[in-house]
C-alpha cells in the first residue's frame, strides 16, 4: 500500500513539474516567430523535416537498447523510445543539454522491467559515454577546422581549443581507465564513509565492473 501511494505521489509530482516546465518553455518561446518560419517552408520541406525527425526518434534509443540486450534484458523497443524521449524532454529543460533526464530512465526501467540497478547504471553510463565522446570529438574537430580556415586571422590560437579538448578529455580518460580494468568513480567514492552512500558505492562498483567486462570483451573481438 505504501509503495502504491509513493508511486502515485511521484506520478503526480512528475505531472505537476511537467506542466510547470511546459508553461515556462512556452513563455520563453515566440510562437509568432515559429509560425513565421513554418510559413516560409513548403509542404514538401515540412514533410521531409517531419520524416527526418521521426527517423531520429526511432533511432533515439537504439544504442541503449543494444547495451541492455547484450546484458540479457529483452525490453520492448517502444518502451525504450518512450523512456528516452521522456529523459530528453527533461534534459532539454535543464542547464546541461546532455544531462538531466537520466534518473528518469533508470526509474522507468526499474519500475516497469525490474532491471538490476547496477546493470541499469552500466547500460546507461556506456550509452552516455559514447554519446559524449562522439559529441565532443565532433566539437573539437569542427573547432579545429574553423580555426585553421583563417576566419579568426593567421595562425591557430590553440588556447581557444582548450575548452573543447578539456570536455573531450573527461569521457576519453574515463573510457581508457575502464578499458584497463580501473574503476574511477568507485575509487573517488571510496574515501567517503557516509552511511547513505554505502549502497550507491556498491552499485557504482558493480556497474563499473559490468562496464569493464563489456568494454574489454568488445575490444578483444
Amino acid at each position: 500500500m505504501k509503495d502504491k501511494r509513493r508511486q502515485r505521489g511521484l506520478h503526480i509530482l512528475l505531472w505537476v513539474l511537467a506542466i510547470l516546465l511546459l508553461g515556462w518553455t512556452l513563455r520563453q518561446t515566440s510562437l509568432s516567430a515559429i509560425l513565421q518560419t513554418l510559413r516560409q517552408l513548403s509542404l514538401v520541406q515540412i514533410g521531409v523535416l517531419l520524416s527526418l525527425n521521426a527517423a531520429i526518434i526511432v533511432c533515439f534509443g537504439l544504442r541503449w537498447h543494444l547495451f541492455l540486450s547484450d546484458m540479457g534484458y529483452r525490453i520492448p523497443y517502444r518502451d525504450i523510445i518512450r523512456y528516452r524521449l521522456a529523459a530528453f524532454a527533461v534534459s532539454y529543460l535543464t542547464p546541461g543539454p546532455h544531462l538531466g533526464g537520466e534518473p528518469l530512465q533508470l526509474y522507468y526501467l526499474r519500475r516497469d522491467h525490474a532491471v538490476d540497478l547496477s546493470d541499469n547504471l552500466a547500460a546507461l553510463s556506456m550509452d552516455k559515454l559514447i554519446e559524449l565522446l562522439t559529441n565532443f570529438s565532433v566539437l573539437a574537430f569542427g573547432l579545429t577546422l574553423t580555426l585553421n580556415s583563417g576566419v579568426f586571422g593567421a595562425g591557430l590560437p590553440w588556447p581557444a581549443l582548450s575548452p573543447a579538448l578539456g570536455l573531450l578529455a573527461v569521457p576519453l580518460v574515463y573510457f581508457i581507465l575502464l578499458s584497463r580494468g580501473q574503476r574511477p568513480l568507485a575509487w573517488l567514492l571510496a574515501p567517503f564513509r557516509i552511511p547513505w552512500l554505502r549502497r550507491i558505492k556498491r552499485e557504482v562498483f558493480r556497474a563499473e565492473k559490468r562496464m569493464i567486462e563489456r568494454i574489454q570483451h568488445t575490444l578483444s573481438l
